[in-house]
């Protein structure tokens, strides 16, 4: 019988929204990025989840580490970068890109599945990225920019309008005016 090692206790509390990131390794900065908008998701009572925080666990069985964040999560929040573009569309032959590839395909089949409807995946580029480096099957849907949209990027995650509707006030009283 095989003896797997424990898994790490699950720290979601009964309130937070599971949320998995989903990116490409342009560059250091951009590593950097990612991981400081995560820590802003977790300050914002998140809880998420990316392969950087469980390199061990999530490198003891990689795909099954995938298919189970993507399935658990409320929100799959893909940065999109022109490496992501790179490993999603050129199918880059870095092990990085075939990780990114697997789940862009697995985000993409439920996309279809569901009949091109997505409430589930956000595609938010960086400031100086542009739509060219958004796959075409999330063109359909609202692409955010990090940081500049995060009140709208908040409220898709909290499944809220960001702005409300105003209440209706009294109907006008209606005066005859004697002929």
């Amino acid at each position: 019988s095989v003896n797997y090692p424990p898994t790490t206790p699950d720290p979601l509390s009964a309130t937070a929204e599971r949320i998995f990131i989903t990116y490409s390794r342009d560059s250091e900065v951009h590593l950097m990025r990612v991981l400081d908008m995560a820590k802003k998701l977790f300050a914002e009572g998140f809880f998420v989840e990316v392969d950087m925080f469980e390199r061990h666990f999530a490198g003891i069985d990689k795909m099954g580490w995938l298919d189970g964040r993507i399935k658990k999560a409320a929100f799959v929040i893909i940065i999109c970068s022109p490496q992501y573009m790179t490993d999603v569309e050129k199918q880059s032959d870095c092990v990085e890109g075939l990780h990114t590839l697997y789940i862009h395909r697995s985000l993409q089949t439920e996309y279809l599945d569901n009949k091109a409807c997505n409430y589930r995946f956000i595609p938010i580029l960086f400031d100086g990225f542009s739509r060219d480096c958004v796959p075409r099957w999330l063109h359909n849907t609202t692409i955010f920019y990090w940081p500049k949209d995060i009140q709208d990027i908040m409220a898709r995650l909290r499944r809220q309008e960001r702005f409300s509707i105003p209440d209706i006030g009294k109907p006008p009283s209606m005066r005859r005016n004697p002929d």
